[in-house]
């Protein structure tokens, strides 16, 4: 968390914190978990502040552990990053993603389960409707 501590107005009031189960039932918590179990890593769900040091520390590393975890099937034979700075850094540069294939296949496991979807046909008119991922 950024610290107020040198605002002139004083420390601002915190504004809204997740729950424990919250905190159990994240993304985060399902990675920190995953860092754990199939790479050692030592971390706790919610400790923001530990995961981010170690994506810096081991930058490499933590690219290449978060797309196996998102289950991303990528082309690493130009590596995982190129560049000489965080700010001219490419991640994995020969990797080509089909993100509608990726979507469909998170949505596959709840197929029956219906998500809204927003279209616009060729008139430009708006329809919103629910969908189930077969639908889709």
């Amino acid at each position: 968390m950024i610290s107020s501590d040198s605002d002139p107005l004083g420390p601002l009031p915190v504004l809204w914190s997740p729950t424990e189960e919250g905190i159990a039932q994240s993304s985060m918590a399902a990675f920190v978990e995953y860092l754990d179990v199939h790479h050692g890593c030592d971390l706790v769900a919610d400790d923001y502040q530990s995961l981010h040091e170690w994506s810096i520390d081991d930058i490499e590393r933590f690219w290449l552990v978060l797309a196996d975890f998102m289950g991303l099937d990528l082309d690493l034979s130009d590596g995982v990053l190129t560049g000489d700075s965080i700010t001219a850094v490419e991640r994995f540069p020969s990797a080509h993603i089909n993100y509608a294939e990726h979507a469909r296949r998170q949505t596959d496991s709840r197929s029956n389960s219906y998500s809204p979807v927003a279209t616009i046909d060729v008139t430009g008119t708006r329809k919103s409707s629910l969908w189930t991922s077969a639908q889709i």
